[in-house]
């Protein structure tokens, strides 16, 4: 798997967290939790955490042998779910699934209560792009080119989920790669920041999967897609890199673990997260939020997550990124 950004793709060293900072009696069999299993979301409904969430929540509870709680926690682009979950018992009973912004971007813009390196990686989930849209009826921006030239000549405002995520980085990459100016507006959730578009609150948006219904729906037009090739449910939209070239932006979610997470407890989630998603039923599913499964092991993830860090530190060195 390749996450190309041009010009900003760093090497990345090879990290491997460690996992087994605590006592895990053995077992006969594989692990199973001894009560409910809280799955905290950094974002709530309206976007593609929630939903990948009601797909997977019931098979996971079979699997489990327990109740699976989803508890979103929005608010500050994820990091207040991530903090919650920094903080957890590492007794299985507490994940999350995250995206670049905790784990990659938001460490280099913030003090922040956690250290990303000692959160407990499990697997990679999904991936995903996103979808460059406007309003309908907005005939300024009809093309990646429109939006590039009006915000050099105006004020172009996007809407985001919050610096500090890789929805931010999609609009300063442009911006970056282009020397378009596109001004950010950060939102509490992606409903909230897709509704801003819909609205005319801000010219455009980068949404995630939620914006797919949306589209098909006519509630939002689709200008381009950042992912390296067009996205299959919307063969006539454009890729970004078709006007910009080497630009893509894709994004994923991976299970993350409490820090200490015994290795038991994480081979048995990343085993089920294994099995779930090469179920047809799920995969097709997963597949018609606009995501792709991808699930990996917890090595493969680490990997992912030193070479992103240095990816989004160049970029947020290069613009100047800060948070207000």
């Amino acid at each position: 798997m390749q996450h190309t950004l041009a010009k900003y793709l760093a090497a990345a060293a090879v990290a491997v967290l460690p996992w087994t900072a605590g006592a895990q009696d053995k077992q006969a069999g594989p692990w199973q939790p001894d009560g409910p299993v809280t799955l905290i979301l950094g974002y709530g409904a309206g976007g593609g955490h929630y939903a990948l969430a009601q797909v997977l929540q019931a098979r996971m509870a079979e699997e489990l042998g327990q109740p699976l709680i989803v508890m979103p926690k929005p608010g500050a682009g994820g990091l207040i779910a991530t903090e919650f979950v920094a903080n957890a018992r590492p007794d299985g009973r507490t994940i999350t699934w995250s995206g670049p912004g905790v784990l990659t971007i938001w460490p280099q813009l913030r003090q922040i209560s956690y250290d990303p390196k000692k959160l407990t990686p499990v697997n990679l989930l999904v991936q995903m792009g996103y979808m460059l849209v406007t309003k309908p009826g907005e005939s300024r921006w009809n093309s990646v080119q429109d939006v590039i030239d009006g915000s050099k000549s105006g004020d172009v405002t996007y809407s985001s989920v919050g610096v500090g995520t890789s929805n931010s980085m999609t609009g300063h990459l442009l911006n970056a790669m282009t020397g378009s100016r596109l001004r950010e507006i950060g939102y509490k959730g992606g409903g909230p920041a897709l509704m801003s578009t819909m609205a005319g609150e801000t010219d455009i948006g980068f949404g995630d999967t939620a914006t797919h219904e949306l589209i098909a729906a006519g509630r939002l037009r689709a200008i381009a897609t950042t992912t390296r090739q067009r996205e299959p449910r919307f063969p006539d939209v454009p890729t970004v890199a078709e006007t910009v070239p080497g630009y893509e932006v894709t994004n994923w979610l991976g299970v993350i673990a409490p820090p200490g997470t015994p290795q038991p407890i994480v081979d048995r989630y990343q085993q089920i997260f294994a099995k779930l998603m090469a179920e047809p039923e799920i995969a097709r599913r997963v597949k018609d939020l606009g995501m792709t499964p991808d699930v990996g092991t917890p090595q493969a993830f680490s990997q992912l997550i030193d070479s992103e860090t240095q990816l989004w530190k160049r970029l947020i060195r290069d613009q100047n990124i800060k948070v207000e």
